[in-house]
């Protein structure tokens, strides 16, 4: 159970969480926080008209911080392909495939990239509430 559920099922004496908040993808008690305090701040009685305004630019900026580091990890990787002369693509099959051996670089090649997997990921599904 996240501290988003076990605040849903017993909230604060006076606060009310609505669903509606819970809907954005919660990232651990720091942003279940965030959003506990924001409707203290509005009041037990803010409707979902009131939230989605706070809510789409959360998403915003949340947003843009994942597009800095999409650009962040591609400079890297970049750097990477051009001092060893090979693509993301190519370096992958061979280092999984147990052929590149295990210099530090290549773990950390490999974890960038899986890295900037998830910073898409994310981006992607921030882009769908944001945009649907």
């Amino acid at each position: 159970m996240t501290p988003a559920d076990a605040a849903l099922r017993v909230p604060r004496p006076g606060c009310t969480i609505s669903w509606e908040v819970f809907r954005v993808e919660v990232r651990g008690h720091k942003d279940f926080i965030l959003m506990r305090n924001m409707n203290e701040i509005m009041g037990a009685d803010a409707k979902k008209a009131d939230a989605e305004p706070i809510i789409k630019d959360a998403l915003r900026r949340e947003l843009a911080l994942f597009e800095t580091r999409e650009r962040l990890v591609l400079f890297e990787i970049e750097d990477l392909e051009r001092k060893y002369g090979m693509t993301s693509s190519e370096f992958l099959n061979k280092f999984e495939s147990g052929i590149m051996g295990d210099d530090q670089d290549y773990f950390v090649w490999w974890s960038l990239i899986r890295g900037l997997d998830a910073v898409r990921g994310r981006k992607d599904k921030i882009k769908g509430m944001l945009f649907s």
